[in-house]
């Protein structure tokens, strides 16, 4: 099973995955089978985000993402959706 979650805050955005899959010991997160998690953390740093990872074998896994909703260089529409 795997529960995804958005929610909107008024300054940043949280993303939220679960799984009730095997897990794995977080000590072993930097090994090579984990590059697409190295990945995601070096994407959301860049972001000025935090991610998180909980998981514990057999128990599964929990990530979870947190940026700032403002991207530096692109500016938010109005709500007329007019520049």
């Amino acid at each position: 099973k795997i529960d995804v979650s958005i929610r909107r805050g008024v300054k940043d955005i949280t993303l939220k995955i679960s799984d009730n899959g095997k897990g794995f010991k977080p000590s072993k997160q930097r090994s090579i089978k984990h590059i697409g998690l190295l990945s995601m953390r070096e994407s959301v740093t860049y972001l000025g985000g935090k991610f998180t990872i909980k998981s514990e074998l057999g128990q599964g896994t929990t990530v979870v993402v947190k940026c700032p909703k403002i991207v530096y260089g692109v500016k938010e529409y109005d709500k007329s959706g007019i520049g």
